[in-house]
This record gives C-alpha cells, structure tokens and sequence, in this order.
C-alpha cells in the first residue's frame, strides 16, 4: 500500500466552512456498503459518498456502526471517539454525472470531480485498521472538475489503467453512471 495521510481536517470540515452544517443523508447502510449524501442547511447535496466496508467483526466499531446508521459522518464520528484517520488515495478524476446526481448537486454541471481512498483509522495503541474503500463525488460548486485527466491509476507507485477501469466499472454500476463517459486523472 502506499502511504496513507494522516487527515486532521476531515471532508466535513471543509464543506462546512463553505457551506455551515453538513448532515448525512444514508441513502443505504448496510454491512458491505454505504450510501449517503452530505448536504447543507438547504437540503442541497455538497458529496455523493459510496463506502465499501472490508469485513472485520471489530467491537469497537460496533458503537460507530449504529450511530453511522442513523445518519452519522463517518470522519466526525470516529473523530470523536478518539480515532486518528488515515487516507491512502487510491485514484482521483473526472466523472459524468448521472441526471439524478445532477439534481441532488443543484447543478448544470455535466461533470464532477471524484476520489476514491482506503479510509484507515486508529486509536492508540493499537495499529491502524482498514475500515473501508470510500469514494466520494463532490458537486461541481465545491470543487470543479478538472479538465486535464488521464486515465491512471497509480498503486503501490505504479500506474495502472485496467485496476483503475474495473474499480471505476464497480463505482459506476453504484450510481448508475454510463461507463464509458469516465475520465481519470493521475493523483498528485
């Protein structure tokens, strides 16, 4: 794997600077996966989430896992009960939007920019525990999408398009997006 980043200021934190309170909106919750949408005080999506969840039968998830359920923020929560995050990106780029995500978004926007990371987290002392493969679509008033992709995918230092195709398949089916409207760029 490689290095994953230490996140003092989570997603959250940055959206609600932009935009005041973020809520989570769970479309699906479920124990492989989780659906959600972050909006702000309009109602108004600011991230389309998709969390894929490993399976680990860890107790001291258990109590996060009811609060995420009922509508919590995954970084927020495990923020406040003592875990340090990590994020090992995986991918970003450029996505097509589907129109039901369009609306969500409020936007006119055809595309969004999106990320996709193993989200670790820890609680001293113990050693970091993979929770999850996030990947989130941001809504093009929070963060353009850019305009310079490729299509890579960069694990373990090296570039590869077929790992970052079927990922991106995977994603898509999820959101029904069309597939061949992807265009990734290489992460920095």
């Amino acid at each position: 794997m490689s290095r994953s980043l230490h996140t003092k200021r989570l997603h959250t934190d940055h959206l609600e600077a932009k935009y005041g309170k973020i809520s989570a909106n769970v479309v699906m919750h479920n124990d492989t996966m989780r659906k959600v949408n972050l909006i702000d005080k309009d109602g108004i999506s600011r991230t389309f989430s998709l969390v894929f969840f490993y399976n680990h039968k860890n107790k001291l998830f258990k109590k996060i896992n009811d609060k995420l359920k009922n509508d919590g923020l995954i970084g927020k929560t495990f923020r406040e009960h003592g875990y340090i995050i990590y994020k090992n990106i995986l991918l970003t780029g450029t996505i097509k939007l589907p129109e039901w995500l369009r609306h969500n978004f409020k936007t006119q926007s055809n595309y969004a920019s999106t990320k996709a990371y193993v989200l670790c987290v820890q609680k001293k002392p113990f050693k970091p525990v993979k929770y999850g493969t996030v990947v989130e679509i941001y809504a093009p008033d929070f963060l353009q999408p850019s305009s310079n992709s490729v299509n890579f995918l960069k694990t373990n230092n090296e570039y590869n398009s077929s790992l970052a195709n079927n990922m991106i398949r995977k994603i898509l089916s999820h959101i029904n997006a069309p597939i061949y409207d992807i265009i990734l760029k290489k992460p920095s």
